[in-house]
């Protein structure tokens, strides 16, 4: 798996759950398909995780094991 490929947990300021993205640049699209401005990422896996990520990761995990 290339880097860019793995998932990243950041907390967003902008609504304060911690979610789940790939790659950088000034706003990047999580796994829920919300858009967070860099800026308003906090490096830290600590806090509300949004479930919409944590199931979107967890069906990826699922489907490369299974594969």
């Amino acid at each position: 798996m290339d880097t860019d490929e793995r998932w990243h947990w950041g907390r967003s300021e902008q609504d304060g759950r911690v979610h789940a993205f790939r790659g950088g640049g000034d706003t990047v699209e999580t796994a829920c398909a919300d858009e967070v401005s860099s800026s308003d990422l906090i490096d830290t896996h600590f806090g509300v995780r949004c479930v919409h990520c944590l199931m979107t990761v967890g069906d990826q995990i699922t489907n490369r094991v299974s594969a």
